[in-house]
């Protein structure tokens, strides 16, 4: 009522009517009127009869205060550019905030809500981790660079939700990608290193990933762009380091790649993501065309990293 409000009360009306169709199409394809098994009160209580497709809804954030997910709608389009938390940002028509109990409620009955076995991307960024990404949705997989839902739980890792969020979220994504968890790719921020013992605790299947780069070009890349200092650079280092101590600890398999070896070498990455030696050869085309164009194109980090002079 109040997002129709006006003068015009035949608009209103008209919009109104159109707010109650749809929400009575949703239910009707999602719930139905019935008994719960074992309870005895009939015909009142609404329950979900199959599993609930979540799309195009995909969590966006998590609002630690209120204790809420913001979803909004992603198309499959958002997928193809550089960053997936800002297509979101500019591509979304609505925005849902589902309290984490319900969220749970959902995603318990969203397609695939078990299969959580992805492949989860961690680096220390600036080491063609987006180029990385987009050479996986070339090799067949559903990849989604930097979900901001995930940068969150890199800040908030110690919260007592962490575990929840982190599951609903990752059954939100398989839903959306409409494929085996082992068919999706997540690419994480760097920021989110921190977390990654959360992440081995929720997700013990996936499959991990670690990218990293020669470290002079790495340090100039972050001074160039984000005139980083040598305190930054360190902590970053740091937080890769007990990473990878983590994933060794809790000895879990995982790949390391360098950027120096991937980029010249894109079928390291089909192999690394699918587990088959055999490139099939219209592949080795498109992996050369996807490594020769500037993975970040479209974003505000496009272009080459010397734009600070004297570093």
């Amino acid at each position: 009522r109040h997002a129709t409000c006006g003068t015009d009360a035949t608009h209103n009306a008209r919009v109104q009517a159109l707010l109650q169709q749809g929400i009575t199409n949703w239910f009707a394809r999602n719930h139905k009127k019935g008994t719960k098994k074992g309870t005895t009160k009939k015909g009142t209580d609404l329950f979900f009869e199959e599993k609930i497709n979540l799309s195009p809804f995909l969590p966006y954030c998590f609002d630690y205060e209120r204790g809420e997910f913001l979803l909004v709608d992603t198309p499959r389009a958002a997928l193809d550019e550089p960053f997936l938390y800002q297509a979101q940002f500019r591509l979304a028509g609505s925005v849902l905030r589902v309290p984490l109990p319900l969220m749970r409620t959902l995603t318990e009955g969203a397609a695939g809500a078990g299969d959580q076995d992805p492949v989860l991307v961690f680096s220390i960024g600036r080491c063609g981790s987006t180029l990385f990404s987009r050479l996986g949705a070339v090799s067949g997989l559903v990849s989604y660079s930097e979900p901001d839902i995930f940068s969150g739980v890199g800040r908030y890792r110690d919260d007592p939700r962490t575990a929840d969020i982190l599951h609903c979220a990752m059954s939100a994504f398989v839903a959306h990608a409409g494929v085996a968890g082992e068919r999706v790719c997540i690419k994480l921020r760097s920021g989110t290193n921190g977390a990654i013992a959360q992440f081995i605790a929720a997700f013990p299947q996936a499959r991990y990933i670690f990218l990293s780069r020669n470290l002079r070009d790495w340090s100039h890349s972050f001074i160039a762009k984000f005139n980083w200092s040598r305190e930054q650079l360190h902590n970053s280092l740091l937080a890769a380091h007990r990473a990878l101590l983590a994933l060794e600890n809790a000895r879990i398999p995982y790949v390391a790649l360098r950027y120096e070896d991937f980029a010249p070498e894109p079928e390291l990455v089909f192999g690394a993501l699918t587990g088959s030696a055999e490139l099939p050869a219209p592949l080795r085309a498109e992996l050369a065309a996807a490594v020769s164009r500037d993975a970040q194109q479209g974003s505000r980090f496009a272009g080459k990293a010397a734009e600070k002079t004297g570093v």
